[in-house]
């Protein structure tokens, strides 16, 4: 069972409760949409970054785990749920663990025999890919390592005003149009398209796209699939930077400027500024993370990117932008 001292819930306010010094001293109660409340203890070191967590998760109209003290209503730990489907179940040959894939997700999630309730949430992970329905999992920052999984619930996010410019409608306008992302059936018809391709690694034939070279070649397989999705109407990306360091990092995902762009548009922010930034980290970055799958950056490569930084830093007069990382800047109305 989940733990009884934790909530899932979306944030319908954050106040500060009378008697909040000025400097940050004090307690801020938040009330989610269920009606229960907590406080967060503004004099905790991690005080300022859980509140603009809370902040951000009650503006974008996603749900916040938190665990509470049952005996202060002090919150006590803060995590962000996924909202996911379950597509495999993995055990591991040690340890008794379990790896599991959610959908959308490249990171490497484990259940693990040493949580109390292992047994439970690995009855509700197996229920979800038997469903196929979308559940909340939560998960620990820095190893993936799941705690919680609930069944996803609809819920409005209490946000006052009219929204940004490009944000969502206010409830009860007309509906949005759809966005541009392809529904599993279509995901899953394109995989098949690229997936028929593969060939054999030791004598390819054009057209052909060798999937069984694990490690090299990812920048040409990534194209040749561009280029057939291309061919059916669709506007692909490639995230193909993604590697063991993001997973390590904590790095859920790497973003399109698409995919900032419908964020921000979800989130009620009018989108000021997009760009590229960081040209001479990817090859680094993709070499360590995807070819050598490595899960530390080498103090030697930092120190050795850090001394040239201003040398990188002329990459904003370039005519053309690529990037390790995207800066975004959003405005809200």
């Amino acid at each position: 069972m989940p733990n009884p001292h934790s909530v899932v819930d979306g944030i319908q306010t954050l106040t500060l409760l009378p008697g909040h010094a000025p400097g940050g001293t004090g307690f801020m109660a938040v009330r989610f949409l269920s009606g229960r409340t907590a406080r967060l203890d503004m004099a905790a070191p991690h005080a300022s970054v859980w509140l603009q967590v809370l902040d951000s998760l009650q503006q974008e109209g996603e749900p916040a785990y938190v665990e509470v003290d049952p005996k202060t209503d002090i919150i006590t730990r803060l995590l962000a749920p996924l909202r996911v489907r379950v597509t495999g179940i993995n055990p591991l040959q040690v340890g008794g663990a379990v790896e599991v894939e959610l959908e959308v997700s490249q990171a490497r999630h484990q259940l693990r025999p040493t949580n109390p309730d292992f047994a439970q949430l690995l009855a509700a992970l197996q229920n979800a890919q038997a469903q196929g329905g979308e559940v909340f999992v939560t998960e620990t920052v820095n190893d993936h390592e799941i705690i919680d999984v609930r069944p996803a619930f609809p819920f409005a996010a209490a946000v006052a005003g009219p929204p940004a410019a490009g944000g969502l409608p206010p409830p009860g306008a007309p509906p949005m149009a759809a966005a541009s992302i392809v529904t599993p059936a279509r995901a899953q018809a394109l995989f098949n398209l690229v997936n028929a391709q593969t060939c054999n690694a030791l004598a390819p034939a054009v057209p052909c796209i060798p999937f069984l070279y694990p490690d090299d070649g990812c920048w040409g397989r990534a194209h040749e699939m561009c280029r057939l999705i291309i061919g059916q109407g669709e506007t692909p990306e490639k995230v193909w930077i993604y590697g063991t360091l993001d997973a390590a990092l904590g790095h859920h995902r790497r973003y399109t400027p698409q995919e900032v762009a419908d964020k921000f548009a979800a989130a009620r922010l009018a989108m000021r500024h997009l760009e590229y930034f960081n040209l001479a980290g990817i090859l680094g970055w993709w070499v360590a993370g995807r070819v050598l799958r490595r899960r530390l950056i080498p103090t030697a490569s930092l120190a050795l990117y850090d001394a040239l930084v201003p040398v990188f830093r002329l990459e904003r007069f370039l005519p053309w932008r690529i990037g390790q990382s995207l800066i975004a800047i959003g405005e809200r109305s």
